[in-house]
């Protein structure tokens, strides 16, 4: 076996690979992952004179033409490389760049340096920068032989556009320049927040630029089939109002109220019985024909509250998911924390943290689709003394909760969120004033500022982080907050407080009382 040659297990009996006619220093390099061969390398060629190897040959790497036309870009020269040698990729362990991401190949030499080069100059346009060839020159250090390059590669696969001339921007002579600016039709995610009653799809562009957003209703008795089938219609309309197929978005992001183990699967979900033990993912995935996450939607809401919301900037995050039910999503260390199992923030398991916010406002009777828990808090609101009470009760129990996981975990901020936080200064004034905490240990409670669309941002984010692990150009603009077209209903920064009869509970989180 030579030094190209890969393990037998992998390709066919008495398979090797020939040299290349020619080496070139552009190369893609990656691990062979055989326990038996741990320092075992090979190398994808370009050929850097005019001979070209014969079209089968497994060194026959994509021109950029082949690169576009299939939708590739660098990152998948080796791989495309294999599959033209007909060699199966099942269980080949790329190494992940991104902690935790897809599939993705190490590259070294020039090819590394271009990405690196690319990298930068989308990180000095940012998602809504718009700036010059010198403009760009001056902030990324390049030459202009490299940046020209860079543009062209970028404006030919559609990444960048540029504006029109800025007349009058400069003294010097000559045409004004034509700034760049990132092309936010280059591509697409969406966050999708599933529900008991409710499905929410928010489309997100590359510039972290909120696109559409879409709520449909559902009927809480729906079985697990229909249910699956009215998101995937909501999916569709939603892509649809933006002139795009579902198999057009990089990524899709499920919120789903439940347990959801490492491989996307629902371990457990009493709100929707008959997803347990359901790969909704995988389902979604062979539907959409893009890649599909599943994630507990309490961490998704988390996370989405950092990226656009209440927790910016906060790297250890309590956000206690509040609706007809209570859980709470983590965020230490700037990672959501979805502990061994998933269950991580189920807060419901343990009973003395159990929280019933209809059985508390309504009575043990109530169910837990009663629509009247808007209209207790009216009521307070209008001086009725047993309303007040029960808001008092309410906010009692959730204060017992925050002030535990607070002194346990010392946050740099606690959030509510959900659809009980919509009832605003008395839920806020009403927590704040049960947990007690040393003055110089007390971390600020604040009311979530995304609403109901919390879950489904946070989605689109996750969804926006795996599509910049398969493609890295993504990765400079991932890290950038999320622009909101419009205000969501009822959100609490610098918007007016919404009235207690304006008030929807949406149908949150997993947790109940077990056994």
């Amino acid at each position: 076996m030579t030094r190209h040659s890969l393990p037998g297990r992998w390709l066919p009996t008495g398979s090797d690979w020939p040299d290349p006619p020619c080496f070139s220093s552009r190369h893609a390099t990656a691990r062979c992952g055989d326990l038996r061969h741990p320092q075992h390398r090979w190398r994808v060629n370009r050929p850097c004179c005019g001979q070209r190897p014969m079209p089968a040959s497994p060194w026959h790497v994509p021109n950029s033409a082949i690169r576009r036309r299939e939708g590739l870009d660098r990152s998948h020269d080796v791989a495309y490389a294999l599959r033209l040698s007909q060699c199966p990729l099942p269980n080949w362990p790329m190494e992940t760049p991104m902690e935790g991401g897809a599939e993705s190949v190490e590259l070294s030499g020039p090819s590394a340096e271009r990405l690196a080069n690319t990298q930068r100059v989308i990180a000095a346009l940012g998602p809504h920068g718009q700036l010059s060839l010198a403009d760009l020159r001056s902030s990324t250090g390049l030459s202009r032989p490299t940046l020209t390059a860079i543009l062209g590669e970028l404006s030919d696969d559609g990444w960048i556009v540029q504006g029109d001339a800025r007349s009058g921007a400069s003294s010097a002579p000559g045409r004004p320049a034509r700034p760049y600016s990132v092309n936010p039709d280059a591509g697409f995610v969406a966050g999708v927040d599933i529900g008991l009653h409710k499905v929410l799809v928010v489309i997100v562009d590359c510039t972290g630029t909120v696109r559409h957003q879409l709520r449909h209703d559902l009927d809480p008795a729906a079985p697990g089939d229909e249910r699956i089938a009215r998101v995937q219609a909501a999916i569709t309309q939603a892509a649809a109002a933006l002139s795009l197929r579902v198999s057009e978005l990089l990524g899709l992001c499920l919120g789903v109220p439940g347990i959801v183990d490492e491989s996307g699967r629902i371990t457990r979900s009493s709100v929707i019985p008959d997803w347990t033990g359901f790969h909704v993912g995988r389902a979604v995935s062979k539907w959409s024909g893009c890649t599909v996450d599943v994630v507990n939607d309490a961490n998704l809401a988390a996370a989405g509250e950092r990226w656009a919301g209440a927790a910016r900037l906060r790297d250890d995050v309590i956000y206690v998911l509040a609706g007809r039910r209570v859980s709470a999503g983590l965020i230490i260390g700037g990672q959501v924390h979805r502990g061994r199992n998933g269950a991580s923030g189920e807060i419901g398991s343990a009973p003395a943290m159990f929280v019933d916010p209809p059985a508390i406002l309504l009575g043990e009777s109530a169910s837990q689709d009663d629509p009247r828990i808007p209209e207790v808090f009216a009521r307070a609101a209008e001086g009725d003394q047993d309303a007040q009470e029960r808001v008092t009760q309410l906010c009692h129990r959730l204060g017992f909760t925050v002030e535990n996981l607070a002194k346990i975990l010392d946050p740099d901020v606690v959030v509510l969120g959900g659809g009980l936080s919509l009832a605003g200064a008395p839920l806020l004034e009403g927590v704040r004033a049960a947990v007690t905490f040393n003055d110089d240990v007390a971390p600020p409670i604040v009311l979530g500022e995304l609403a109901e669309t919390a879950v489904a941002l946070g989605g689109a984010h996750a969804a926006f982080l795996t599509a910049a692990r398969a493609d890295a150009r993504l990765r400079p603009l991932a890290s950038a907050p999320a622009v909101l077209l419009a205000q969501p209903a009822g959100a609490h920064s610098g918007a007016p407080e919404p009235t207690p009869g304006e008030l929807r509970v949406n149908d949150r989180s997993e947790t109940g009382r077990t056994g």
